[in-house]
């Protein structure tokens, strides 16, 4: 959904590569295991509603899902226009998508769907958390663009061992909303998601216990202004670029200052140093590039407003592009998003060479 208008099939590929490169958001997803013990990016524990196949997910192979397509624009069932979609598309694997956020640098919020509401595939014991961590684990996307969340703390315990690192978010029904943010703070977890509406009480009561607050599901502009005045630091919607302009949020500001100016250094050390800034807490993403060839990158994350010496170690790629080379040109390119309200992207350059 974009500003009101079904754009692309839920959680789909197209969806997800949408919203990273032209809304930097987090890709909230949901994920089911299929008979062969495949994770798939789906809501539901059926096909019926957002594909053209009947019954459970967990009733087919991946193989037998092929067959399945996506064929509906927006998301049905939720309250906003939804359309037939012109090219429907195949179910995503988890694997799929994350392999595309780990490229891309996107943040992810996974939600581990094994739940007794399921009875298709619901799983009382840790096997089913352990294979989606599984996946998680091989596709090698680092932990700081993880967040976990699960409605069932068992989940996320799982999570936690698996991935020490990512963060975990406990989601809550509108009754237990309250009692999340006592289970979250004594496990020593990142982030609340209760059922929208939340009042600023709730917020102020869940960050004096060290919490973040991410309500969901939020699709309506109205809503967002309320949520954002609650104080909130993130928020689940299906139409991001309406909430991206209810909030009318501005990118982090980043500065950037070369401290290694001859090429000559730089190349025999293998790395640039530099010096970046930024206005407000973001996460920063640093490209040297020569040409269109990337010659190195580098993230650092910036809890609140302030600066930071860096390195940009070169790729090998890189060291071979400098080689012989003293005068040339090298941008620094970077890239800033915060990780929670993905405020947008802005580039800043700074030549050295």
């Amino acid at each position: 959904m974009l500003d009101g208008v079904p754009t692309y099939p839920e959680e789909t590929l197209p969806a997800f590569r949408h919203a990273a490169r032209n809304l930097q958001v987090v890709l909230e997803l949901d994920a089911k295991l299929t008979s062969d013990g495949v994770p798939v990016v789906i809501h539901d524990p059926t096909l019926d509603r957002t594909t053209n196949c009947e019954g459970a997910v967990i009733d087919r192979t991946l193989a037998e899902l092929e067959p399945c397509l996506t064929d509906v624009l927006g998301a049905p069932g939720n309250d906003l226009p939804t359309a037939p979609a012109p090219e429907p598309v195949p179910i995503a694997t988890l694997a799929e998508v994350l392999a595309f956020a780990k490229a891309d640098g996107i943040g992810i919020n996974l939600e581990i769907k094994n739940y007794p509401t399921d009875d298709e595939d619901y799983d009382p014991t840790p096997a089913f958390a352990n294979r989606i961590m599984d996946v998680v684990l091989e596709s090698g996307i680092p932990a700081r663009q993880v967040i976990i969340q699960s409605f069932t703390p068992a989940n996320l315990d799982v999570a936690e061992a698996r991935m020490p690192d990512a963060q975990l978010a406990l989601l809550s029904l509108a009754g237990t909303n309250d009692l999340a943010i006592d289970v979250a703070a004594s496990n020593g977890w990142d982030w609340v998601s209760p059922a929208w509406p939340i009042e600023a009480a709730y917020v102020e009561r869940a960050h004096g216990r060290k919490l973040k607050v991410v309500p969901y599901t939020i699709n309506q502009a109205p809503d967002v202004e309320e949520a954002a005045k609650a104080g909130v630091d993130a928020l689940i919607t299906d139409d991001p670029l309406m909430a991206l302009q209810a909030l009318d949020t501005e990118p982090a500001d980043v500065l950037l200052r070369a401290l290694s100016t001859k090429l000559a250094k730089v190349r025999r050390r293998g790395k640039l140093r530099v010096r970046i800034a930024s206005d407000e807490a973001a996460t920063v993403k640093l490209t040297a590039r020569l040409k269109r060839k990337v010659l190195g990158s580098r993230t650092l994350t910036f809890d609140a407003a302030g600066a930071q010496r860096a390195a940009v170690r070169l790729t090998r790629k890189g060291r071979r592009a400098l080689k012989g080379r003293d005068t040339v040109k090298v941008k620094l390119v970077a890239r800033t998003r915060d990780l929670a309200l993905n405020r947008g992207t802005v580039r800043r350059r700074a030549p050295l060479g």
